[in-house]
Parts: C-alpha cells; sequence; structure tokens
C-alpha cells in the first residue's frame, strides 16, 4: 500500500509538471522535498530536471530557479551521465546557470554554492591546467556562500574550500595553504558532524598530505556513519570513495 501511494504520489508530482513554487527555499530545503526524490533515478532525474526547466521558463530572472537548475545539471553530469562531451556539456550549464543566478542575486548563498561547484566541475572536465586558472574561483564562491550562510548543507562550502586551500599550489602560483586548509576543514565538521562528505574531503586531504594513520581513523569514521535515505545516489558514491581510499592507505601502511 505504501508503494502504492509513492507510486501515485509521483505520478502526480510528474502530471502536474511541478506545480509546487520552490520559490523561498533553500538547497537543504529543496532536498527534503518530495520532489527530490526523483533525483534518486536516472528516469526521474531527467523529468525533474524538465519540471524545474519549464519553471525557470516561466521565471528566467528568478535565481533560485537558475541555481537550482545548475544543481540539477551537476547532478545528472555527475551520477547518471558517463560520456566525457556530455559531462563536460552539463558540467559547463552548471557554471553558466548558477553564474547567472549570482548575478541576479549576489547575496544568494545557495548561488555561490554551486557556482563554485560548476566552476571546479567544469576545470575537471576541462583539464588540470583549468583546474589552477580556476582554483581562486572556486575559493571565492565558498568564501562568499559561508559569508551568508556557513552552514549550507552541513558545512559543506567549507569543505569544498578546504580541499581547494590544500591541494592548490601556494603562492605565488596559486591560493594554497595548508593551516587554512585544515581550520576550514575541522569547520565542516563542526556544522556537519555526520555528514559524511566531510570525512571523504578530510581523509583526501590527509591522504594529499602524507598523514597515512591519520586518514586511516577518519576513513573509519566516515565509513562507520549511519546510511543517509535523503541522499542516497551521493552516500552510494561517497562510500565507495572512501573504500578505496581506506585500500590506499592500507596500501601505504602494509596493513591487510
Amino acid at each position: 500500500m505504501d508503494k502504492m501511494k509513492a507510486f501515485l504520489w509521483t505520478a502526480v508530482i510528474l502530471l502536474v509538471g511541478g506545480a509546487r513554487a520552490w520559490t523561498g527555499m533553500n538547497t537543504d530545503q529543496f532536498l527534503l522535498t518530495e520532489e527530490a526524490k526523483l533525483r534518486n533515478q536516472r528516469g526521474t532525474a531527467y523529468q525533474l530536471l524538465a519540471m524545474i526547466s519549464n519553471k525557470l521558463l516561466e521565471n528566467p530572472e528568478s535565481d533560485e530557479y537558475n541555481w537550482l537548475h545548475a544543481a540539477m545539471l551537476y547532478f545528472i553530469g555527475d551520477y547518471y551521465e558517463t560520456g566525457f562531451e556530455k559531462k563536460k556539456e552539463l558540467f559547463t550549464m552548471t557554471k553558466d546557470y548558477s553564474y547567472k543566478a549570482v548575478k541576479i542575486n549576489t547575496n544568494s548563498a545557495d548561488a555561490h554554492y554551486w557556482l563554485a561547484v560548476g566552476y571546479g566541475k567544469w576545470a575537471e572536465a576541462n583539464g588540470i591546467l583549468q583546474s589552477l586558472f580556476t582554483a581562486d574561483d572556486i575559493l571565492n564562491e565558498c568564501t562568499k556562500a559561508i559569508e551568508l550562510r556557513p552552514g549550507l548543507f552541513f558545512g559543506i562550502s567549507f569543505a569544498i574550500r578546504a580541499k581547494v586551500y590544500d591541494f592548490a599550489p601556494g603562492w605565488p602560483l596559486s591560493v594554497g595553504n595548508k593551516e587554512l586548509a585544515y581550520k576550514d576543514i575541522q569547520k565542516a565538521i563542526e556544522y556537519g558532524p555526520d555528514f559524511r562528505f566531510n570525512y571523504q574531503m578530510y581523509a583526501e586531504m590527509l591522504i594529499n598530505d602524507g598523514m597515512f594513520e591519520d586518514s586511516l581513523k577518519v576513513i573509519n569514521k566516515g565509513l562507520a556513519l549511519p546510511f543517509d535515505n535523503i541522499y542516497p545516489r551521493e552516500e552510494d558514491k561517497i562510500i565507495d570513495d572512501l573504500k578505496k581510499d581506506l585500500v590506499t592507505v592500507k596500501s601505504r601502511l602494509n596493513l591487510p
């Protein structure tokens, strides 16, 4: 019976084309809606993207619909598309729509956060040189998001900024700063002590800096967290990444 209700609810959402107005919501709030559950399967994720696209066509100067559109483009590119050129196209659009959102409303923490994501994924798709050139852009957008709403999605802006600080070369080549990186990741964990992504970022930083024993502790803590069924796609990917990190760390420490 519950499955039938869920099916009927999904059907109603799709038939009305997403009649709910998502204005006034932030990223955290949107991800708790019934519509956000459509992200969890490839087919319905594209249907949700179409619903958001229709809202954007009706409200082209809405910062919220622009960054929400960017967020869905990123999600589909990262979780469902495998072709390089398609990913590149989707991540370029992620950057462009979130950039428009920032221009419409410079006081939107969500717009700045998704622009940071857009810059990062676009750079990743275009190669390491572009990544170097966009490091300061990613850092700046994370900083603006933090200034506006530091607790956005369990402190994720701190975690991303921490990784930029840790992995980028230092001055004068780029914005790298190990001290600031570790301050930021601790802030991220303060805002999201049960958010697995923060531990994945922390573990990767420690691996990058050769601190394998510390990384092992962080990985185990991240893997021990209960599975969050609200974000199953993200959880599956992060757990898989942490398991890969665990293999790397055990190899470096000569552990079975």
